[in-house]
């Protein structure tokens, strides 16, 4: 996959179409298998993945500090 990053526009440019499908194939194979191992820790381990949900939830409601 070539290309570059213009980080002052914060764009990526990749030389070829394909290059962004194969990306996008990679993220997506990526987040199967993260959810996957999130499914294997919910039935092995429940109440442990309800504890850190609860905490992830919590994490999102507090406002940002600035």
């Amino acid at each position: 996959m070539h290309g570059h990053i213009n980080q002052i526009d914060s764009i990526v440019h990749f030389e070829s179409r394909g290059a962004i499908e194969t990306w996008d194939d990679q993220i997506q194979n990526v987040c199967f298998l993260v959810n996957g191992i999130i499914d294997k820790i919910g039935s092995e381990e429940p109440q442990w993945l309800r504890k850190y949900e609860q905490q992830d939830g919590d994490q999102r409601e507090q406002p940002m500090a600035t």
